[in-house]
């Protein structure tokens, strides 16, 4: 294999290389922005809840108010 074949199959592979991390970082950002939507949805049901199904899963009104008041990105 010559010099030059030796650096075009070098790009290729940096370039391939490149894209797969990519598609990587996409798709972990992709999952970050679904769990954030997630935790906003549940928090905005917990919201509605009634102080009798609050009760019967163990919680209270102060609690889902707590937990409400926290920013989406934290668990």
């Amino acid at each position: 294999m010559t010099t030059i074949q030796n650096c075009i199959d070098t790009n290729r592979f940096t370039e391939k290389s490149t894209s797969i991390n990519m598609v990587g970082y996409i798709s972990r950002l992709w999952n970050t922005l679904v769990l954030w939507q997630n935790r906003y949805t549940q928090r905005r049901n917990m919201m509605e809840c009634s102080d009798r199904m609050l009760k019967d899963m163990g919680l209270t009104r102060d609690d889902i108010r707590r937990e409400v008041s926290g920013s989406f990105w934290h668990n």
